[in-house]
């Protein structure tokens, strides 16, 4: 994998508090499942309830944007690594966001889409700002509670909690709505958001990669300044197109999976069932592949083996179209290669992000990353309109065909770091 920057573990911390002991890997894992817990319940989940309510398509294909604050949340991360609103700079931003986000969920189910398709909508951009704000400092977490060595440890616990909300935010809430509706079935989400409180409150404040941010202007200049440092202009260019690109062919399949998925005829236990405990077991075994890929292949080959596999899985889907996959087993099968396959291309992808975040504003510099990265969410908006055009057996071979240029980038990935900050 990228190694960091060589001055990392030179940073002065504040405290003397072990780095990446057991308690910070339960966190870590604690803080990922918070962290994925509003992402099916914008996306995939929230696609079945407006299916439900009888939106078409096309019309749930833009609605993706109503996370449009995910790819914002870089231009309020400097707030988030400069202030310390009680609790510590991390831990507090945490709580703040989960008590916003959690009453926003419950609005979100309890509202209906029918009549008040507005205040829907309203709830779900106000879950997806507090999901990003919940994000920037879980993040910024994680990115000082590990080094060099344990980057791609953090990294695989994070998505494995990340993965394992799936299990809460799809198979739980498409159960909750199958047998009680959709108000109880966001009620149930929203308190366990309110649960994740209690994670935070007994995870340990990470110690800062240097001195905080003194000002706002401090917080903003630094993590550019870091970036410039070691990637270069040129360097800093091709690594943001390549957070951009490469998990473009996800994120096309993932507008349109739930959508698919009932339109296939799966009942919402079924989908469930597939996304939830099947899911979450294929993901761990993904995770687990890319840590074993980490300790043996630099790199490059580790970006191109979850590059392929992320788009190549997308094809799983037509053998589902074309009826080669059927009934509930068939389901369970294309769900594990595609979970399996996200949740190794996941961990290597968020290990090389992490490993870009070496400021005292980690927070801000990951924010910058993954803004770029959740930007190719919005270029799949049009998704909707190419599975009504030319069918979802077209519309998942182009998904595949979108990986391609994040490919393509690799070697010069490989390339970017500046004379003395080289890839292992």
């Amino acid at each position: 994998m990228l190694a960091v920057r060589g001055d990392r573990a030179s940073m002065p911390c504040v405290s003397d508090q072990p780095l990446f002991d057991m308690r910070t890997r339960a966190a870590i894992l604690m803080l990922g499942f918070a962290s994925g817990l509003p992402s099916e319940l914008l996306l995939s989940t929230f696609q079945t309830r407006l299916v439900d309510a009888g939106l078409k398509p096309a019309e749930i294909g833009m609605l993706v944007l109503v996370t449009l604050p995910s790819m914002l949340k870089a231009l309020w991360a400097p707030l988030v690594d400069r202030w310390n609103p009680g609790l510590g700079r991390r831990r507090g931003w945490m709580v703040i966001a989960l008590l916003v986000m959690a009453p926003a969920l419950m609005l979100v189910g309890a509202a209906d889409p029918t009549t008040h398709l507005s205040l829907v909508v309203s709830a779900a951009v106000l879950v997806a700002f507090a999901s990003a704000t919940l994000d920037l400092a879980i993040n910024g977490f994680t990115c000082e509670s590990v080094d060099e060595r344990t980057s791609a440890a953090g990294a695989g616990l994070s998505v494995w909690g990340y993965r394992a909300a799936a299990l809460a935010s799809s198979m739980g809430a498409l159960w909750l709505a199958q047998h009680a509706g959709w108000t109880w079935s966001y009620m149930g989400m929203g308190l366990a958001a309110l649960i994740c409180v209690g994670a935070v409150l007994w995870a340990r404040e990470p110690a800062p990669r240097g001195e905080p941010p003194a000002t706002i202007a401090d917080a903003i200049s630094t993590p550019l300044r870091a970036f410039w440092r070691d990637l270069g202009p040129r360097g800093l260019v091709i690594v943001l197109l390549f957070a951009l690109l490469f998990r473009l062919a996800d994120s096309w399949a993932g507008n349109q999976t739930g959508t698919f998925l009932r339109s296939a005829g799966f009942d919402k236990d079924t989908i469930g069932f597939a996304r939830g405990p099947v899911a979450l077991l294929a993901s761990g075994a993904g995770v687990l592949i890319a840590g074993w890929l980490g300790t043996r292949f630099s790199v490059g080959p580790c970006l191109l083996i979850a590059g392929l596999v992320g788009a190549l899985s997308n094809l799983i889907f037509v053998a589902i179209d074309r009826g080669v996959l059927i009934g509930p087993l068939g389901l369970d099968v294309a769900m594990a290669v595609e979970a399996g396959c996200g949740g190794c291309m996941s961990a290597i992808f968020v290990g090389f992000l992490i490993r870009q975040c070496g400021s005292s504003c980690a927070a801000t510099q990951y924010a910058l990353l993954t803004a770029v990265w959740l930007l190719g969410r919005f270029l799949t908006a049009p998704a909707g309109y190419i599975a009504e055009q030319q069918g979802w057996t077209a519309f998942f071979v182009w998904s595949t065909a979108a990986g391609l240029p994040g490919l393509l980038l690799i070697p010069l990935v490989v390339r970017s770091r500046n004379p003395g900050h080289s890839a292992t």
